[in-house]
Parts: C-alpha cells; structure tokens; sequence
C-alpha cells in the first residue's frame, strides 16, 4: 500500500469506474458532499458522483514507521432521470444500474492494490438520496469503506 490523498483515492476510484464499468453513465468526481449532493440535485442524464464523506483512524499496519492508515467512509450517489409512463412490472432503471455498479465494486476489475494495498472497497449500504432540504433524488446512494495510508 502506498501513500495517497483523498482525493487521489477518489480519482484512481473513478477512472477504474469509468473506464471499466459503463459508458452511459457520467462518472463525475465531488469537492465535498454539499458538491456531490449539488451535481445529483443538476444532473439530466444517468450520472454517477463519487464523494468522500469522513474518515477515522484506521489503525493497521504502521507504514514507514507511522500509523497513517485511515479507514474512510465514500459514497456513490448515483442517480437517472425516470423516463415518462408506466413500467409496469420491468425492475427500475435505476436499480439495476445499482446492482451492476455493486457488482461490479465486488469484482476483479475494482481492485486498488496500488492504493489499498490487498484491500478491497468494502460495502457499508445502500440509502435512498435526498437534498438537506429533505427532497427525494431519483437514485440511491452505495457507501463503502477502504483502509488506505494518507500521505505525509
């Protein structure tokens, strides 16, 4: 595992995302959760924003003699505007682009070994989305938590 920023990991995160996951999704990346939260709030297409939201120490092995692992908490937000009409019985867009992002998370092609180490993304959840005004977004959000080692 090497040293890395936050916002490294996140961009090493997106890029993996981006180029292996799916082409019709944009795959942004967010400053901060108010940021994350204002992309999904503006988007008009499937969009996929990928945010830091907190972390704590993570103990674990020191690296070159310092304790600088973190374990940090980033969500997914991942939203789809709904088409117009009924569905009927077909699963929402929006799930199954859910389920194939997490399934995706869970395979070969997500592992960071060059910023985690042998170190995985591990999943924390689902939860719908919502703005701090409390209105509901059309997606849900995938949280997950990596051990990483913050540069020095």
């Amino acid at each position: 595992m090497s040293n890395v920023g936050a916002y490294k990991l996140l961009e090493e995160i997106a890029d993996r995302v981006s180029c292996k996951w799916s082409a019709k999704v944009k795959v942004l990346v967010a400053e901060n959760p108010a940021h994350g939260l204002e992309l999904l709030t503006n988007a008009r297409n499937a969009t996929l924003v990928i945010f830091y939201v907190s972390d704590a120490p993570g103990g674990g092995s020191p690296i070159d003699g310092l304790d600088t692992n973190v374990e940090a908490s980033i969500r997914f937000g991942l939203v789809r505007v709904p088409g117009m009409g009924i569905k009927g019985r077909k699963p929402p867009k929006v799930l199954q682009d859910v389920d194939s992002l997490r399934k995706f998370l869970a395979g070969e092609d997500a592992v960071f070994d060059d910023v985690l180490g042998e170190g995985w993304l591990e999943y924390k959840g689902m939860s719908y989305l919502a703005t701090a005004a409390g209105k509901l977004l059309n997606g849900y959000a995938l949280t997950y938590s990596p051990v990483y080692a913050y540069e020095v």
